[in-house]
């Protein structure tokens, strides 16, 4: 299981313009912090998969381009715990809110290195150049980006989120969540 924070910038695009109120994010702009959950990240290709009519042999298939990777986020809360239902309200203001949202782990020592959002974040060789590291999802916190949040330099990947789901089964008070957003330039 991971431990990952996930903070609203109140940003509405990348380049760290306009920034909302707090009252607009969730969280009021404050870390979330979760502890003991599942990451499922998932990518797709734009592949032309269509069969040769008329024929049995496999055909050449042709790329087109990648779509944005996905990321779910599950874990468990519990009902009877006022921090997990202040923690619901958190994860399901999420979608609502407009600003893009930062994922990451919350540390600079090694065992940062066991984390899937770090590495997802960091790519192959850390290089902060997105012309040397084309696939790199996510990046480094900047120095003026450090000073807004009052953060480290961690990695992080930047995150729309699309739905929040929580289910409560019949006499039980553990809540079950699943958090699906698309993770973005």
């Amino acid at each position: 299981m991971a431990k990952i924070t996930i903070l609203d910038s109140g940003y509405l695009t990348s380049s760290n313009t306009n920034r909302l109120d707090t009252g607009f994010m969730a969280n009021g702009g404050s870390p979330i912090y979760l502890n003991a959950v599942r990451i499922a990240p998932s990518q797709a290709g734009s592949v032309d998969k269509q069969a040769r009519p008329g024929s049995n042999r496999l055909s050449e298939v042709n790329f087109g381009s990648a779509p944005n990777p996905e990321i779910v986020i599950s874990g468990l809360l519990k009902s009877s715990s006022t921090d997990d239902m202040a923690l619901a309200y958190a994860l399901f203001m999420l979608p609502r809110t407009i600003g893009y949202k930062y994922v990451y782990y919350p540390s600079t020592g090694t065992d940062k290195n066991d984390q899937l959002v770090y590495r997802m974040a960091y790519g192959v060789d850390g290089a902060d150049s997105d012309a040397t590291n084309p696939l790199r999802l996510g990046r480094a916190f900047t120095t003026a980006e450090q000073t807004t949040f009052t953060i480290a330099a961690y990695y992080y990947i930047r995150v729309r989120f699309t739905s929040f789901t929580p289910i409560q089964e019949a006499n039980s008070e553990m809540i079950r969540f699943e958090l699906v957003g698309v993770i973005t330039a």
